[in-house]
């Protein structure tokens, strides 16, 4: 029975220790040189490509999964039938067995863990010293015994290393699946290119393998999701150095600004058009190419669909090509709104299709990154390359919300109603919300990767409550081009122009990002009757057509001097009567058209906005006319 030490060649405290503790115990063993994640090369052959999805900022721990995924690599190359694999900051307790057939071990064995870090669930076979347990969950790689066979599943599993290497480990075991049942399986990331690979897992009973409780060589360094599999699974926290003070379990927003210190990000993408758009979403079809032609008439550049899951919504997927289609004809680009909701979803709001209601959250995940990838995949196939897609639409309060009677960590709320949950964790939610945001992003990249990406905030008039979400977003590698922003005079407090000028310090924290107005309106006349008639609020401008004109002319020329602003969409311009979705008159009095059809003065501002740039992106996004 061969026994292998991983270490790093900078450890030598380490591997002092371990070696006397192993000697004690009549143990000789091989040092195995750990991979450095301090020289990690991302872009060498034999270690950048087999991990994916890692940061730089996170090279230690896929380091770490590498030096296993060699050290299985050299097992099944010399077609070693069992090996004891220890990490440096292992402790033996007892002297184990130089000859397999000491160890009794269940025929169908492929791996067993030997750490009290693994959760053991019911006894499976007892032979001699040892009885060997379901492995039911936990974390960990200080100790384990694996077979030649074992490392070649492993070797599948790992192609690629897309998470912390023990928790994909611990998915792919039959015996995790087989308690699939919170706090364990139900979060553990299985590799789907390997998702009918099958470990035979088991855990040693008694445990003979416990951590020194020496400092991690990863330390901080680590992957978000390791974190939150840490805290939930074992209790585990990391509150050292570059994670911020806070912690995991408590992670404040002051924390979080020094996201720089730790996180290497994709490279964003500037803007460099800037959008004159509408949204298109509420034209009827049979008037879109006249719609569309009229909008390119007044200096419009770029139209903004919704698109809703479920196919017999109005907002579903053929209704938005179809009004794309009509809006690429007049050289219009297309910027589409995935709301991942059958409705409007909103920070009130944020109701899972019916379709998706009770999946758990890791099917869930991979179905966001799925439908988003069929989307627009469905765009290409006629032809029709977005210029931005939004994931999500106003998200502050997160997205996909756990369904009544659900366990919260079905879904990504970050704030609780005040009601319910007084042990609400908002680290768990922010990781669930990022974890839907990159398979949102991962959709996008991989079917339109020269399409620019928005997150969509409803803080046009709250800069601060913006910077809070953006420093959180950031934290957790959320990846994205563009801030678009929601800004209602009518329905935000102290939406003014004044105000929206101070979108400049969202600006200038994160001069690599651009920020548009994703969304606003102003009436051209009164409200009828009681519908939210709003005589409370001080009027900025006049509720008549010049005032509508004055205000779209101020907020235009507001982004345009904005240091990365990038433009500015105006909601429900074609919200009219009820033919696409039923409406009252607080939306129709917010159109930029009349009940004829006719555009209303304010739909000139666009022509006359002196902040207009080059359109050379927008153009080859809109394809031929």
């Amino acid at each position: 029975m061969r026994t292998f030490v991983v270490n790093l060649d900078r450890d030598t405290e380490r591997l002092t220790v371990i070696s006397e503790n192993l000697a004690r115990h009549g143990m000789l063993f091989e040092r195995w040189p750990a991979t450095d994640g301090r020289t990690l090369d991302f872009d060498h052959p034999e270690q950048g490509e087999v991990v994916q999805d890692f940061g730089r900022w996170a090279s230690l721990e896929a380091a770490c999964g590498i030096s296993h995924i060699r050290l299985w690599r050299h097992i099944v190359d010399h077609r070693i039938p069992w090996a004891i694999v220890l990490e440096d900051d292992a402790e033996l307790i007892s002297p184990l067995p130089h000859d397999v057939d000491e160890w009794g071990l269940p025929p169908d064995c492929d791996l067993v863990f030997l750490s009290s870090r693994a959760t053991p669930g019911r006894i499976r076979s007892t032979s001699g010293r040892f009885s060997y347990a379901d492995l039911i969950g936990g974390a960990g790689t200080e100790g384990y015994l694996v077979g030649l066979a074992g490392a070649v599943k492993l070797l599948q599993i790992m192609t690629p290393l897309k998470d912390p290497l023990d928790f994909q480990m611990y998915a792919h075991a039959e015996s995790v699946q087989r308690h699939d049942a919170f706090p364990y399986f139900w979060k553990l990331p299985i590799n789907p290119a390997a998702a009918h690979v099958r470990l035979d897992a088991y855990r040693l009973v008694p445990d003979v393998v416990r951590h020194t409780g020496a400092e991690s060589s990863i330390g901080n360094s680590r992957h978000p999701r390791a974190r939150f599999y840490c805290r939930l699974l074992l209790g585990l926290d990391f509150a050292d150095g570059g994670y911020g003070s806070g912690g995991y379990t408590n992670i404040r927003a002051e924390s979080a600004r020094h996201t720089g210190d730790f996180a290497a990000r994709r490279p964003s993408r500037h803007v460099t058009d800037f959008f004159h758009g509408v949204d298109l979403s509420h034209c009827p079809g049979g008037r879109a190419y006249e719609v569309a032609t009229t909008l390119a008439d007044h200096g419009v550049n770029s139209v903004r669909l919704s698109v809703w899951v479920d196919d017999n919504s109005p907002m579903n997927l053929e209704h938005a090509i179809g009004l794309a289609q009509a809006a690429r004809s007049a050289g219009l680009a297309i910027c589409l709104t995935l709301h991942y909701s059958d409705t409007w979803a909103d920070p009130g709001k944020q109701c899972k299709p019916r379709a998706w209601a009770s999946l758990p959250i890791r099917t869930l995940i991979e179905e966001v990154r799925r439908y988003t990838a069929h989307t627009l995949t469905e765009f290409r196939r006629h032809d029709i390359q977005p210029a931005m897609v939004q994931v999500g639409n106003e998200i502050t309060n997160g997205m996909l919300w756990a369904e009544p009677g659900q366990d919260p960590r079905s879904g990504a709320r970050l704030h609780p109603e005040d009601s319910v949950e007084s042990d609400w964790n908002s680290a768990d939610q922010w990781v669930i919300l990022s974890e839907l945001l990159r398979a949102a992003t991962m959709g996008v990249r991989e079917t339109a990767d020269s399409t620019l990406i928005s997150v969509h905030l409803d803080r046009g008039a709250d800069v601060e409550g913006a910077e809070w979400w953006l420093r959180y977003a950031d934290h957790f590698d959320v990846d994205y081009d563009a801030v678009s922003l929601s800004f209602y005079p009518l329905a935000h407090h102290d939406a003014t122009i004044s105000r929206l000028r101070r979108i400049e310090s969202l600006c200038a924290s994160r001069p690599h990002k651009s920020v548009l107005i994703g969304e606003t309106a102003y009436p051209f006349r009164p409200i009828a009757g009681n519908d939210r008639t709003y005589t409370d609020i001080e009027r900025e401008f006049s509720f008549d057509a010049r005032g509508q004109h004055e205000y779209l002319r101020s907020a235009l020329r507001t982004i345009g001097d904005l240091s990365t602003g990038c433009g500015l969409f105006w909601w429900g311009a074609c919200f009219i009567d009820d033919s696409v979705e039923r409406s009252v008159d607080y939306f129709r009095a917010h159109a930029l058209f009349d009940a004829d059809w006719r555009p209303l003065p304010a739909l000139s501002a666009f022509k006359e906005n002196p902040g207009s740039r080059a359109n050379t992106l927008i153009a080859e996004a809109a394809g031929p006319r």
